[in-house]
């Protein structure tokens, strides 16, 4: 029988295979209980904080144009989370879909 290593562990497992049985179980656990956190993230405080951005808005924060069905409101960050920023409805605005994308995770406002 020919042997390969675990991915992570580096025990030797069946061809074909990427992880051992040890290994695979705890993949798949770390697998799940990310996947409830996102899940999580969408229906708590975030989602609702998001939802009231959403509703009150009438103009993009970043472009001051009015939102429409082509360039639909979501919520921006004003401090980024990848900067520190939290999901507090504090630190949340309105945008358009696609200046919220072109802004990227700067801190700096759209340009012409």
């Amino acid at each position: 029988m020919r042997l390969r290593t675990c991915l992570d562990c580096g025990r030797g497992i069946e061809l074909g295979k990427r992880r051992c049985a040890l290994c695979h179980r705890e993949y798949e656990r770390k697998r799940v209980a990310a996947k409830r956190a996102r899940r999580e993230l969408r229906s708590g405080s975030y989602g609702r904080a998001a939802r009231q951005v959403k509703e009150a808005a009438q103009f993009c924060a970043l472009c001051g144009q009015p939102f429409t069905a082509d360039d639909p409101p979501v919520a921006d960050h004003i401090l980024p989370r990848a900067l520190g920023g939290s999901d507090r409805i504090e630190n949340l605005r309105a945008a358009h879909r696609s200046c919220n994308a072109r802004r990227g995770k700067s801190l700096a406002p759209l340009t012409g």
